[in-house]
């Protein structure tokens, strides 16, 4: 299937970007988005890695991954605008593929917790909140952003060329 005649944007705005990915086949879209969204998010997890603490096991650290994620399926609605949500995750898994790397208890270092008493009298402490997250994301957001408007107009060419071929 070919895509309607439009020129692709590289220097345009992420809206426009967008309005263009929606007239493309929705699985050639999908792809190219999820790809796109992916190639931009990945160099945030290095600096996540770096300001997290180690502490005694390590397994948060190990435990900082990437997901991808669409809100719904991309399709090529009525309207030829792009229908769905791309979502990009950097963050702390719960559940790792390897034992060591559970990031479960991720909110109590990021957010801490309050001073508490148990019942008989004794004290379960207090963690001060490290915020690793959130400074990583304020530091690195400009740059992902831009690099998300670039990712987003190379995927669109590729995407548009590729939806150009004679299928298979």
């Amino acid at each position: 299937m070919s895509a309607p005649g439009f020129d692709v944007v590289t220097n345009g705005s992420i809206e426009t970007m967008i309005a263009n990915y929606g007239r493309l086949p929705g699985a050639i879209a999908r792809r190219h988005l999820k790809a796109a969204v992916r190639r931009s998010i990945k160099p945030m997890q290095s600096p996540l890695k770096a300001a997290t603490p180690k502490g005694k096991t390590g397994n948060l650290r190990r435990s900082v991954t990437t997901v991808v994620r669409f809100g719904s399926k991309v399709t090529r609605g009525p309207t030829e605008s792009f229908k769905g949500t791309a979502i990009g995750i950097v963050g702390f898994s719960r559940r790792g593929k390897k034992k060591n790397q559970k990031g479960d208890h991720s909110v109590l270092v990021e957010q801490g917790s309050k001073h508490r008493r148990r019942k008989n009298g004794g004290s379960t402490g207090k963690m001060p909140p490290r915020h690793m997250l959130r400074q990583t994301l304020a530091s690195q957001k400009s740059s992902v952003l831009s690099r998300l408007e670039s990712e987003m107009a190379v995927s669109l060419g590729r995407a548009v060329d590729e939806s150009k071929r004679p299928p298979r």
